[in-house]
């Protein structure tokens, strides 16, 4: 139902932590497949498709980077799931998402004092 829901969800901004974990996902789905550890690049998809349904994002955003970089790992086109997802490609087909570093960077701050760790605050 994702899939679908996505395909007719209106263009809203993605939640921070889903924009945080999209941008992560590419990057460690990227390194993953040029190492050939796809076993670590299917876990890392999947645990960014778990914080999509968490937060309720099922929109287009959230959806067609994962469907890029699935398609790409099952080595082909992803023209072939426009019938399911809604989303019409041309026949070259999608290039490989970007990640951006910063969006990327976990937000965890490090509180450090009398020279002891004292907690972490998520930002």
């Amino acid at each position: 139902m994702l899939v679908h829901e996505a395909a007719q969800a209106q263009h809203q901004p993605l939640p921070a932590a889903v924009e945080r974990k999209m941008h992560q996902t590419i990057h460690k789905v990227t390194a993953d497949t040029e190492s050939l550890d796809y076993n670590t690049a299917i876990a890392a998809m999947m645990e960014y498709l778990n914080l999509v349904r968490e937060e309720g994002a099922g929109q287009r955003a959230a959806i067609e980077p994962l469907l890029v970089l699935l398609a790409r790992m099952l080595r082909t086109s992803p023209r072939n799931s426009g019938p399911i997802s809604g989303i019409r490609r041309p026949s070259f087909g999608p290039s490989w998402p970007a990640y951006d570093e910063q969006r990327a960077a976990s937000g965890e701050v490090e509180i450090v004092g009398a020279g002891e760790r004292q907690g972490s605050l998520d930002v």
